[in-house]
């Protein structure tokens, strides 16, 4: 924890004299607006929160010493007090080095800071708060909500972005709680980049995945907001959007849905017909003697609003796979 904090504390200094090296963080390629977008965050907010910023790196693991759960190979868990860990030091004369190595040799391989529903994060809020009735700490709570709010979900980019990077995610855990996001993207950076794996690397995998999420996020309410339909229709287009795991993916479907509101609003001309007509029998779905037949239901369709829906009604069954060789038609024109 003292290295920890410590590599905190001087990620948040060097960051503030603009000194750090951002170059150990590593976006995937395309995002390079994204990734410069969230480095100016990170960077302004130091500066403006930087006291608050101080407060979070003392406080947000204070919750770790009662949620500790050890992991053996088989991903058994078993909870771990200090209790406990006295007990191993005393076996080992109070060699520390002795008594994980002594873990290790009861298959231990990692230890958790999460017991159940129980977070560390959670943990350290609910410890912070039981001091509440003392004036100052009171004080010091209501002046720093968004404080214990970001220490309370400071590990969601591990929990949750780990393997997601979806719309949905965000909104669920960071939009809903009423986080403030600049001070929670930078206090989660600073978490990262205090730890340091068997390699001495900071793993930002979580951290990338939930900023494309919060793109993937904004991406979608920016559309949702243009849009002239009503909150039924608007859920129905978000539930399209919200799941998926890039930004590519989610632009790559809003074009899909745009051109799926374009294309209802076509009308056929001369030509469209002539073509469609041309389709249609090349692909065998009519015969020449059907053709005139087919003409006619196109030519009617000019007078409807909505050109697939009309089409779907009037379209005899065998002919129903026209339907998409017109629409491929129409996208290409």
């Amino acid at each position: 924890m003292a290295a920890h904090i410590g590599l905190m504390i001087q990620a948040l200094e060097e960051i503030k004299g603009g000194s750090f090296d951002f170059s150990i963080l590593k976006f995937p390629p395309g995002l390079e607006e994204l990734r410069n977008r969230v480095i100016s965050i990170i960077t302004t907010t130091v500066k403006n929160s930087f006291e608050q910023l101080l407060w979070f790196i003392y406080l947000h693991d204070i919750g770790k010493l009662n949620c500790m759960m050890i992991i053996d190979s088989q991903k058994n868990q078993t909870p771990f007090t200090m209790d406990r860990w006295q007990e191993y030091l005393q076996r080992t004369n109070g060699n520390s080095d002795a008594a994980l190595e002594v873990l290790k040799s009861e298959g231990y391989t990692q230890i958790s800071y999460r017991i159940g529903n129980k977070d560390h994060g959670e943990e350290g809020v609910r410890i912070i708060q039981e001091f509440a009735q003392e004036e100052e700490i009171n004080d010091f709570i209501n002046r720093n909500e968004q404080l214990l709010k970001i220490i309370s979900s400071h590990e969601v980019y591990f929990q949750i972005f780990n393997q997601s990077s979806s719309a949905r995610n965000f909104e669920k855990h960071i939009i809903e709680k009423g986080i403030d996001i600049n001070l929670f993207f930078t206090a989660c950076f600073l978490d990262i980049a205090g730890s340091l794996n068997s390699e001495g690397l900071s793993d930002f995998t979580g951290f990338i995945n939930m900023i494309i999420a919060w793109e993937c996020y904004m991406i979608i309410d920016e559309f949702l907001q243009s849009l002239q339909a009503d909150e039924v229709k608007k859920q129905q287009i978000k539930d399209q959007l919200i799941n998926l795991g890039s930004v590519e993916a989610v632009r790559r479907k809003i074009q899909e849905i745009k051109n799926e509101e374009r294309l209802k609003k076509i009308k056929l001309n001369k030509q469209d017909i002539d073509e469609i007509v041309k389709e249609a029998k090349v692909n065998r779905i009519i015969t020449e003697e059907e053709e005139e037949q087919l003409r006619e239901i196109l030519q009617n369709s000019i007078h409807e609003e909505n050109l697939f829906a009309f089409l779907g009604k009037e379209l005899p069954p065998k002919w129903k796979r026209l339907i998409p060789l017109i629409r491929d038609y129409l996208l290409k024109n």
